[in-house]
């Protein structure tokens, strides 16, 4: 049987790991959201990036944004694909 001591300190490791990936899942949404207006501006010069920035368009319903995400992810999955080697580690 463990002592107080050695339960407090794995508790403290558990909630240090999930602040950890929190932190870890934040950074990459944050380098995805990147490179997703890095691509969009590669594409399109006078796009508006201040507008994108806000999301979805407001106004836009739940039916017409399912059909919205439904017809990019095929497409979407083929950039993860390529983009896969810069994201995630081999470690």
């Amino acid at each position: 049987m463990r002592s107080e001591q050695g339960t407090c300190s794995i508790v403290t490791q558990v909630i240090s790991l999930k602040d950890r990936a929190r932190g870890m899942a934040r950074l990459a949404l944050r380098h995805g959201m990147q490179q997703s207006f890095a691509i969009v501006r590669s594409h399109y010069e006078n796009i508006n990036l201040q507008v994108m920035s806000q999301g979805f368009e407001p106004g836009s319903d739940d039916t017409e944004l399912d059909q919205i995400e439904e017809e990019v992810a095929p497409l979407a999955q083929v950039l993860a694909a390529s983009m896969e080697e810069q994201v995630v580690s081999k470690e």
